[in-house]
Protein backbone atom coordinates (compact mmCIF):
# COMPACT_ATOMS: atom_id res chain seq x y z
CA UNK A 1 0.00 0.00 0.00
CA UNK A 2 1.44 3.54 -0.86
CA UNK A 3 1.98 6.07 1.89
CA UNK A 4 -0.65 8.31 0.21
CA UNK A 5 -3.44 5.50 0.34
CA UNK A 6 -2.37 4.78 3.76
CA UNK A 7 -2.60 8.16 5.15
CA UNK A 8 -6.16 8.32 3.58
CA UNK A 9 -7.52 5.42 4.91
CA UNK A 10 -5.81 6.71 8.08
CA UNK A 11 -7.90 9.70 7.67
CA UNK A 12 -10.66 8.10 7.43
CA UNK A 13 -10.48 6.18 10.81
CA UNK A 14 -9.67 8.98 12.72
CA UNK A 15 -12.85 10.38 11.89
CA UNK A 16 -14.71 7.05 12.58
CA UNK A 17 -12.35 7.57 15.87
CA UNK A 18 -13.57 11.41 15.84
CA UNK A 19 -17.24 10.21 15.97
CA UNK A 20 -17.04 7.35 18.84
CA UNK A 21 -14.79 9.76 20.88
CA UNK A 22 -17.74 12.60 20.53
CA UNK A 23 -20.50 10.65 21.39
CA UNK A 24 -18.28 8.94 24.10
CA UNK A 25 -17.79 12.21 25.38
CA UNK A 26 -21.52 13.70 25.35
CA UNK A 27 -22.60 10.99 27.11
CA UNK A 28 -20.38 10.95 29.92
CA UNK A 29 -20.15 14.66 30.87
CA UNK A 30 -23.65 14.48 29.98
CA UNK A 31 -24.24 17.25 27.03
CA UNK A 32 -25.30 16.97 23.91
CA UNK A 33 -23.09 15.99 20.88
CA UNK A 34 -23.53 19.12 18.71
CA UNK A 35 -21.89 20.51 21.91
CA UNK A 36 -18.97 18.59 21.77
CA UNK A 37 -16.12 20.46 19.19
CA UNK A 38 -12.86 20.25 18.61
CA UNK A 39 -11.76 23.41 20.56
CA UNK A 40 -14.30 22.23 23.38
CA UNK A 41 -12.61 22.50 26.40
CA UNK A 42 -13.44 19.47 28.97
CA UNK A 43 -13.92 21.24 31.96
CA UNK A 44 -14.44 25.13 30.61
CA UNK A 45 -16.91 24.65 27.64
CA UNK A 46 -18.10 21.23 28.71
CA UNK A 47 -18.13 21.35 32.66
CA UNK A 48 -16.02 18.45 33.45
CA UNK A 49 -16.45 17.87 37.05
CA UNK A 50 -13.78 15.72 39.05
CA UNK A 51 -16.56 12.84 39.12
CA UNK A 52 -17.36 12.84 35.27
CA UNK A 53 -13.79 12.94 34.59
CA UNK A 54 -12.66 9.49 36.49
CA UNK A 55 -16.16 8.16 34.65
CA UNK A 56 -14.84 9.69 31.06
CA UNK A 57 -11.23 8.00 31.49
CA UNK A 58 -12.84 4.99 32.62
CA UNK A 59 -15.01 4.43 29.91
CA UNK A 60 -12.17 5.36 27.17
CA UNK A 61 -9.92 2.93 29.61
CA UNK A 62 -12.74 0.26 28.87
CA UNK A 63 -13.90 1.15 24.99
CA UNK A 64 -10.42 1.59 23.44
CA UNK A 65 -8.61 -0.85 25.83
CA UNK A 66 -5.97 1.34 26.94
CA UNK A 67 -4.53 2.70 30.32
CA UNK A 68 -6.64 5.33 31.63
CA UNK A 69 -5.42 8.55 30.24
CA UNK A 70 -5.16 11.30 32.00
CA UNK A 71 -7.15 14.14 31.32
CA UNK A 72 -6.05 17.96 32.32
CA UNK A 73 -7.89 21.05 33.14
CA UNK A 74 -7.30 22.57 30.23
CA UNK A 75 -7.57 19.10 27.85
CA UNK A 76 -9.55 20.43 24.29
CA UNK A 77 -11.59 17.47 22.61
CA UNK A 78 -8.67 17.65 20.07
CA UNK A 79 -6.23 16.89 22.27
CA UNK A 80 -7.68 14.06 23.83
CA UNK A 81 -8.74 12.25 20.33
CA UNK A 82 -5.51 12.65 18.93
CA UNK A 83 -3.81 11.17 22.37
CA UNK A 84 -6.75 7.75 21.93
CA UNK A 85 -5.89 7.63 17.96
CA UNK A 86 -2.06 7.62 18.92
CA UNK A 87 -2.54 4.90 21.34
CA UNK A 88 -5.14 3.40 18.85
CA UNK A 89 -3.20 3.65 15.72
CA UNK A 90 0.34 3.35 16.94
CA UNK A 91 0.68 -0.43 15.40
CA UNK A 92 -0.35 0.75 12.23
CA UNK A 93 2.04 3.05 11.20
CA UNK A 94 4.55 1.77 8.52
CA UNK A 95 8.06 1.24 9.50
Amino acid sequence: MSINMFDRELDNLKELLTMAMNAVIADNLRVETDKVQPDSRLVTDLGMSLATKKRLQKEISFIFDCAEIELSNTMKVRELIDRVAGIEFSRLYPN
